[in-house]
């Protein structure tokens, strides 16, 4: 799952995965 892309995406497939909220910190 590509969450760098749509962070948005991730959280409502992983609730768990709200760092990848920050894009601009994981990146």
């Amino acid at each position: 799952v590509s969450g760098h892309q749509s962070s948005m995406s991730i959280n409502v497939d992983e609730p768990n995965s709200v760092v990848i909220e920050h894009d601009d910190f994981i990146r």
